[in-house]
């Protein structure tokens, strides 16, 4: 039986066993279309199964040379074609898109998007030591501190993503207060002569 991804190692000059290019292929291919060939070894070398479009792809590339594909690997380039035998099951992409708590930190899970990525990195520019962020590349997660920042940050954008409901209970808190800050942030104030403190602990002592 001859696989799709064989023929795509061979074509890119790889050894299959070892994974390292040689100079022996079946065939040569155009540059343009050797891009594409090795681009799709590479995820295979990674143990990276093509996805549902990359196998579209490739079938589309492979097809383009199907004369040398009957001559070097003696196939029914017909029924190859229309039934195409493969090594690997499909990769399927996760594309959760999902903003949690996890051990008092906040995760974003997101496929790749590059509008996500322009806006995390644009929180980036002003992040101090206390608002820092990571990135989860196994999992395809950033992971923010637990900070005013980036509750704001998370959940005014990323409407498209679910959200925790307590993100967002905290982000309307956060907004509460900027809003009325005479009602919960802790001040000494002068009444009747006397100074007393407004919105504090009951156990905080009266000012002297």
């Amino acid at each position: 039986m001859t696989y799709v991804e064989d023929i795509i190692m061979d074509l890119a000059g790889l050894d299959r066993t070892l994974g390292i290019f040689s100079v022996k292929k079946p065939f040569e291919v155009s540059p343009y279309d050797f891009t594409y060939i090795v681009s799709f070894a590479n995820s295979l070398i990674e143990r990276r199964p093509l996805t549902e479009p990359q196998r579209k792809l490739a079938l589309k590339v492979l097809s383009k040379h199907k004369s040398n594909l009957a001559n070097s690997y003696n196939l029914d380039v017909d029924a190859f074609f229309s039934n195409p035998l493969w090594r690997n099951a499909v990769r399927v992409i996760d594309k959760t898109k999902k903003i949690y708590i996890k051990e008092d930190k906040i995760h974003l899970k997101s496929p790749y998007d590059q509008e996500v990525v322009d806006k995390i990195k644009l929180l980036g520019r002003s992040r101090t030591h206390f608002d820092l962020y990571s990135y989860d590349g196994t999992n395809k997660e950033y992971i923010f501190s637990m900070v005013e920042k980036n509750i704001k940050f998370l959940a005014s954008n990323f409407n498209e993503f679910e959200k925790d409901p307590l993100i967002l209970d905290l982000y309307e808190q956060i907004k509460q207060i900027e809003i009325q800050p005479e009602k919960y942030v802790p001040m000494l104030c002068l009444e009747n002569n006397q100074f007393v403190y407004k919105n504090a602990h009951p156990s905080m002592p009266a000012p002297s």
